[in-house]
């Protein structure tokens, strides 16, 4: 999607598909991939419904805050992306669903 997520920060893929996009520093990834234009399975943003759970299939993630990047609805190898941040470099997710979009201006609200 964005040739140029490696000059932009961390970059994240969609597994077995050609979307890419960057993610600023401390960026949850749900909130990177709404402002580019991936739509991804969501509810609360706050890491309690666990429908934002994707499968880390490649890179190492980092919580964006002080809450837990996992909860009872994760299985093994999920993060919420509502609350992890690529650590660095390129990562890797299998999400439940996503969609193509035009870029918002900002989130909707919940």
């Amino acid at each position: 999607m964005s040739p140029q997520a490696d000059e932009q920060g961390p970059r994240v893929v969609i597994a077995q598909t050609d979307i890419v996009f960057a993610c600023r520093p401390g960026q949850p990834i749900l909130d990177a991939a709404h402002e580019q234009g991936v739509a991804l399975p969501y509810a609360c943003r706050r890491g309690i419904c666990g429908l934002c759970a994707a499968d880390l299939v490649a890179g190492e993630v980092m919580p964006v805050d002080a809450g837990p990047m996992t909860n009872a609805q994760c299985r093994a190898g999920q993060v919420l992306l509502c609350r992890c941040a690529p650590a660095s470099g390129t990562i890797t997710l299998r999400p439940a669903s996503w969609e193509r979009r035009d870029p918002p201006r900002r989130l909707p609200p919940l």
